[in-house]
């Protein structure tokens, strides 16, 4: 992104938040960035672009931010876990008033772009949450890992809520080790009584597999060789245990390649791992994987 569209867009989110989306025009933004208004026109074709625009910028800066929360620290992948959503939970009070105003003026689905980007982000967010469970519980959280993702999610937007509504003080960082226990608590009970599992890849994505980005410009480029892996692990005839330690692996690797800045040493011994499978389909995903890493 070049300096200006970025010197725009931040500006823009400055004064939806403060003005509100329809009472702040295009000359406003011109005038709090100091450019000419034939300058916007050239990065966005109306009010409603910089909006959608301004939205994918937003949640790109708290990508980034949780992405880099263990940055230069060795921690536990629960430790991890409850750094993420401190930082999460810190990115939310810094943009409650943007956050309120989207809300307030019902912007959500401002137009299809808004509505397609969205409805994915929420896809790929469960993609993220499932990630998480898998990097703390390992291969024994099993068939359960998208439930636990569910409950990690509904107590992380609840209580985000509450911040948001009620300036009551709450430290993040005991709120985030609150969740995290909370969710250890959930986790075990599933394990302990062994009941089925209510969600399932099929029940939450349908057929496809559950491929969080909608738009073309944002498709995942792997997702058909992540599809044909999960596919060959699921005919593969290997037992349950088995089955999902390889889905395990597929699940943090794709998390890791989604990253704007994937973890190199954790990509590399993911793949050199899936090289030595068995199974047709994951060998091929770590082979062209591998290969392509090589041409840089």
């Amino acid at each position: 992104m070049n300096d200006k569209k970025q010197l725009i867009l931040e500006a823009a989110l400055r004064l939806f938040a403060a003005k509100g989306f329809h009472s702040t025009s295009i000359q406003d933004i011109v005038e709090e960035v100091g450019i000419a208004k034939g300058s916007v026109y050239l990065h966005f074709k109306s009010k409603e672009d910089i909006l959608v625009s301004a939205i994918k910028h937003m949640v790109s800066g708290m990508i980034e931010e949780i992405g880099n929360a263990d940055a230069g620290e060795q921690l536990t992948p629960k430790e991890k876990l409850v750094r993420k959503l401190e930082r999460q939970f810190e990115f939310s009070l810094k943009h409650k008033a943007f956050i309120f105003m989207l809300m307030d003026e019902g912007l959500v689905h401002v137009n299809e772009e808004m509505k397609t980007y969205l409805y994915d982000l929420r896809k790929r967010s469960v993609r993220w949450a499932e990630a998480d469970i898998v990097s703390v519980y390992g291969d024994r959280v099993g068939p359960y890992a998208l439930d636990a993702a569910a409950v990690l999610q509904a107590m992380t937007s609840h209580y985000t809520g509450i911040l948001m509504l009620d300036d009551s003080g709450l430290d993040l960082r005991a709120l985030a080790r609150f969740i995290a226990d909370r969710l250890n608590d959930a986790v075990e009970g599933m394990l302990a009584q062994g009941r089925p599992p209510l969600l399932s890849e099929r029940s939450l994505f349908g057929e496809a597999g559950g491929q969080p980005y909608g738009a073309a410009e944002e498709r995942f480029r792997y997702e058909a060789l992540f599809r044909e892996a999960r596919g060959a692990v699921q005919r593969s005839g290997l037992d349950d245990d088995e089955r999902r330690k390889w889905d395990s692996y597929l699940i943090v690797l794709e998390h890791e390649l989604r990253k704007p800045q994937a973890d190199e040493p954790v990509v590399g011994g993911l793949l050199a791992h899936l090289r030595g499978s068995d199974i047709e389909g994951v060998a091929a995903l770590a082979h062209r994987l591998s290969q392509e890493r090589a041409e840089g």
